[in-house]
């Protein structure tokens, strides 16, 4: 994992000087301009993406830090989502890095392409034997640590698709038939058809509607 982190700090690194070479773009005397900031928005749609799948990378290692001296299978996933998350924002970088203000060789070297060990981690044999493990163990994932009323819930979730939706589901999607009402009416008794909450969305001044579980919003 020392060779994910030092990449992560890499990209990071990368990330932050290109969000600072962007706002001295669209600052004029310390104030946002609106004008400037219309004429970098791919770039600044890229970061966006950049920085959101970071946190995602950086959550999925703290999890796989937590969860591997129980089950080193999940080391074996966050190694995977982690290089991947690699990949894709370097290859944002180089695929316009003048908008950012970085130099290519920079973005180059924190790419998982010039490292033998996070190369060996997506190889595809490591893809086919990681594959090859989940089949073993039966499509049982690692237990994402989300507390014990919320496992309860996703094997409830698990059982019922293993056991009403998967049998039905090739038939339902060839036939495009209606979506049987047994299936409607289980799966509205786990709590799926729950009530929905008012929120705000960042995008609109009215209140949004946010569909979520029943045992979710009894919570």
């Amino acid at each position: 994992m020392n060779a994910l982190g030092t990449r992560l700090d890499q990209a990071e690194a990368l990330v932050g000087e290109a969000f600072r070479h962007l706002k001295s773009r669209c600052s004029r005397d310390g104030r946002l301009d609106a004008a400037a900031l219309d004429a970098v928005q791919v770039p600044s749609y890229d970061l966006a993406f950049c920085a959101a799948e970071l946190a995602a990378a950086r959550a999925v290692q703290s999890w796989a830090g937590d969860e591997s001296p129980r089950d080193p299978y999940a080391a074996t996933l966050a190694g995977v989502f982690t290089v991947e998350v690699l990949a894709a924002i370097a290859g944002r970088l180089l695929l316009r890095p003048a908008d950012f203000g970085l130099a290519p060789g920079r973005v180059a070297a924190m790419h998982p392409s010039s490292g033998e060990a996070l190369q060996a981690m997506v190889s595809g044999e490591a893809l086919a034997a990681a594959g090859r493990t989940l089949l073993e163990r039966d499509g049982r994932l690692p237990s994402p640590r989300l507390g014990d009323d919320k496992d309860l819930m996703r094997e409830s979730f698990a059982q019922f698709g293993a056991e009403v939706v998967a049998p039905q589901a090739q038939a339902i999607h060839r036939g495009d038939t209606d979506i049987p009402e047994h299936i409607i009416a289980g799966a509205a008794e786990l709590g799926l058809f729950g009530v929905s909450i008012r929120w705000r969305c960042w995008w609109s001044p009215r209140p949004c509607r946010r569909p979520r579980s029943a045992p979710q919003a009894a919570s």
